[in-house]
């Protein structure tokens, strides 16, 4: 277990930005689609609302909705319209088609070649899955009442501008992803109401003392803290595949710094003044690290002296190194009381994630889902 810095917010933001990224994948219903089908289905959809209320005109409105769900979904496979259903509300083929071009145009940006045919069948049930994970998690939001200020997606679309160097480079990223801002309101909106949602669901959860001493205990070898060692060194530094002939001259050079060492020349002084390495202005001081911290070379070096002590000339391939030791701290285990603020927020946040996850599956269950696609469906079905 990684001990973290305190939070100093409950708010755990970070579970939804990874969730987001995950679910937050499907275009608008219809999006990039053919507007005359678009149209048909709309009016078909339209006969079906109206024929449900007419034959249920005596019924409730909740049940009335639902009848025109179902309806609405089935005009839609009928169609070839949809690749999947959520309580009625479908996944157009055209929004699943988007998704997996864009994918496609992102993976080519980065890699210069389209995506491998087996992994576009896996990443192909992943985006459906995905999909019908947000769509879930959209209907709850509209259940629980809540809205999102327009207010608040303007401001997260600037922070996203703000990423960029100019609008010309962000324009330019919008349409190399198949973005514009129509597109990118609506999927932020959407991110926000799930991270509402999320929020909502992990408001009061706390982690006791009881729940921190057990994952105390149980991860006292994470917990405890290993030998660290203080020291300087000067560098004189060897570029990757040099030749002899360079390590030779290196070699001279470092062997000449040694002896002004040992002629008692400060060595900070002589760091600042010859080392060839980031540390220099420091005085070659790299602070306090454990041994796993440094190629091995100079870990064995560093940890062999005592305080005082200096080295003699160390190979590494970063060239060649003289290494003093400032100072070195014992293995130590902190206390409970010492770390229990620090595992506090880790915690907090592992702990909102399984509420989270159990929450979305208990929605996954309750709801009417279908995979209308056998290409798209889970290996097990």
């Amino acid at each position: 277990m990684h001990i973290v810095q305190k939070k100093t917010t409950p708010a755990l933001r970070s579970i939804v930005i990874v969730l987001v990224l995950l679910l937050i994948l499907a275009t608008p219903a219809f999006a990039g689609g053919n507007k005359e089908k678009a149209e048909e289905n709309q009016g078909k959809t339209e006969q079906a609302v109206e024929a449900s209320q007419q034959e249920n005109q005596n019924g409730d409105q909740a049940r009335t909705a639902e009848n025109s769900n179902k309806k609405r979904s089935t005009l839609a496979v009928a169609s070839g319209g949809a690749v999947a259903s959520v309580n009625g509300e479908v996944i157009t083929e055209d929004a699943f088609n988007a998704q997996i071009e864009n994918l496609r145009k992102s993976y080519r940006a980065q890699r210069g070649s389209d995506i491998p045919a087996q992994e576009l069948d896996k990443l192909k049930k992943q985006v459906v899955q995905a999909m019908i994970t947000k769509n879930v998690l959209l209907q709850n939001f509209r259940e629980l009442g809540f809205s999102v200020d327009p207010d608040r997606v303007d401001r997260e679309i600037q922070n996203v501008k703000n990423n960029y160097g100019s609008d010309a480079e962000f324009e330019k990223s919008m349409a190399d992803q198949g973005y514009d801002m129509e597109r990118l309101r609506k999927e932020i909106t959407q991110s926000l109401q799930v991270f509402m949602v999320q929020q909502h669901v992990v408001e009061d959860v706390e982690v006791t003392d009881e729940e921190m001493r057990r994952a105390y205990n149980s991860n006292v070898d994470q917990i405890a803290q290993p030998e660290t060692v203080r020291a300087r060194h000067i560098l004189v530094s060897l570029e990757e595949g040099a030749t002899e002939e360079d390590k030779a001259a290196a070699r001279e050079k470092i062997e000449a710094i040694q002896d002004e060492l040992a002629a008692g020349a400060d060595f900070a002084e002589l760091a600042k003044e010859k080392s060839e390495g980031p540390s220099s202005k420091n005085g070659g001081d790299l602070g306090y690290f454990s041994a796993d911290k440094m190629v091995p070379s100079f870990s064995d070096a560093a940890f062999a002296l005592q305080p005082g002590e200096v080295s003699g000339i160390v190979e590494t391939r970063f060239g060649y190194h003289i290494i003093k030791l400032e100072d070195r701290k014992d293995a130590w285990l902190p206390s409970f009381e010492e770390v229990k603020e620090h595992l506090r927020p880790q915690l907090e946040q592992q702990k909102a994630q399984m509420v989270f996850q159990e929450y979305v599956q208990q929605l996954q269950g309750k709801a009417e889902i279908e995979i209308l696609r056998p290409d798209l469906k889970p290996e097990q079905q």
